[in-house]
């Protein structure tokens, strides 16, 4: 049925567009997903389909999206473990994207109600708009209702409601019949929701990459690109963090304390969580108070302490200033030396002087 260009994506004017291949594969299992009852195709014929095109298709970029719907038939059919294999992939590159937290969910709704519950919160909270998280909050009130939260299930209903009324679309049957349940609460008061979703989930990614590591460091610089950030945790050890998997209000700067959450992957960890934290006393990180001498070619000291040029600013030479600094790795004298990462300049407030009147003679 395909041959060669079948197989191949079309570069289109507004980027690469999937194969007629793959195309027709996403195709099948969409029809599969919506007439299962009524069509007469096995499931198996539709999976051996799904992995011929993987094994053939020339596609990159628009494969995890066949790997989405596989997952779906799988979850369909009850091979949840199946389904989560191609899912955690998905994920660890998807993690802001509703609907992959609400597919995991799925997956354990009917093995691990707690965790179902705690991905369908995830899912919720990092949707961009309500719209995108109706299904999830549809999927949470059975889970909740079974927990006896029933005032967070009525601020579930209520928040998908009023997202319909919004839009000005018809409410879905299913809505209606939850709404003449005599648990609902019309007057919840549904604002309440996203911190107790927030609470629910405050651990949701650590569930993708498997057991975990928690460490302290602090943050040595901030890339020039700022999409990612260099933390110092002892003399031995620097990670890098990408910026995308910092949870803060706030944006990070050299000397901010941060809490990393660490994969094992073979020998190498991998940073896959990182949220702002109170400062501890770590044993290659400390402070000094000096003068600043900053010499011609732009770098300076505070004591022993070298300041790189870049953490100097606009501090002028023989500023009084506080200096956080770190143990690193000095290339040059091949040994392991005190560095600055960020100054705070200290101001000298001037000495009162007796007026003269009050000078006895």
């Amino acid at each position: 049925m395909f041959d060669d260009e079948a197989k191949k994506p079309f570069q289109a004017e507004k980027g690469e567009v999937p194969s007629l291949m793959l195309s027709t594969a996403r195709q099948i299992a969409s029809a599969w997903l919506r007439a299962r009852e009524f069509w007469q195709l096995d499931l198996d014929q539709v999976l051996g389909f799904i992995n011929l095109t993987r094994r053939q298709a020339k596609d990159v970029k628009h494969m995890i999206w066949l790997d989405y719907d596989q997952s779906k038939c799988l979850i369909v059919s009850g091979q949840y473990e199946q389904a989560r294999e191609l899912l955690l992939p998905i994920l660890q590159k998807k993690q802001k994207e509703a609907w992959a937290w609400g597919a995991l969910a799925a997956t354990y709704q009917k093995q691990d109600r707690d965790l179902a519950l705690k991905f369908f919160a995830k899912g919720i909270v990092s949707a961009h708009d309500v719209t995108f998280s109706l299904k999830l909050l549809q999927g949470a009130i059975p889970l909740l209702l079974a927990s006896e939260q029933i005032a967070e299930a009525s601020m579930c209903l209520k928040t998908a409601l009023q997202a319909y009324q919004t839009n000005g679309w018809k409410v879905k049957p299913e809505l209606e019949k939850l709404m003449a349940q005599p648990w609902y609460d019309p007057n919840v008061d549904e604002n309440d929701l996203k911190v107790f979703m927030k609470s629910l989930c405050r651990d949701a990614s650590e569930y993708l990459h498997g057991p975990t590591e928690k460490v302290i460091g602090v943050i040595e610089n901030i890339h020039k690109s700022e999409k990612g950030f260099q933390v110092f945790v002892n003399r031995d050890t620097t990670l890098a963090v990408r910026m995308g998997i910092h949870k803060s209000n706030q944006k990070p700067q050299a000397g901010d304390y941060v809490e990393l959450s660490l994969s094992t992957k073979g020998n190498e960890k991998e940073v896959v969580a990182s949220v702002s934290c109170q400062s501890i006393e770590l044993a290659d990180v400390g402070k000094v108070e000096g003068e600043l001498r900053i010499a011609p070619k732009g770098f300076g000291f505070v004591e022993d302490t070298f300041v790189p040029p870049f953490v100097i600013g606009d501090i002028s030479n023989e500023s009084r200033v506080t200096a956080l600094r770190i143990m690193a790795w000095d290339k040059t004298k091949a040994r392991h030396n005190w560095k600055a990462i960020k100054l705070e300049q200290i101001e000298v407030k001037a000495s009162s002087m007796p007026d003269f009147d009050d000078i006895p003679f």
